[in-house]
């Protein structure tokens, strides 16, 4: 899973905003990278984004994020080193 994952993370976050992949799809991929041996090892901007991709699976939960909030996610992994 190791394919640079911070881009993949920017690729997904882009497939969801376009409509080209479900709330389901995201979640479940951001659940698998949550339990994998790489994910202590990312930066805190990934982790927030897999986080906030991750919370799209509850629909009803008590912080579901809104498409705004995926953006900025998306910009600070575009911005940052």
């Amino acid at each position: 899973m190791k394919t640079d994952l911070r881009t993949i993370i920017v690729q997904k976050l882009d497939e969801y905003l376009s409509g080209k992949i479900t709330a389901n799809e995201v979640s479940s991929w951001a659940e698998q990278v949550v339990i994998s041996k790489e994910f202590r090892s990312l930066s805190e901007e990934e982790v927030e984004a897999i986080h906030a991709l991750f919370d799209l699976h509850d629909q009803k939960g008590t912080w579901v994020p809104t498409p705004m909030d995926l953006r900025h996610y998306r910009d600070l992994l575009v911005r940052a080193p």
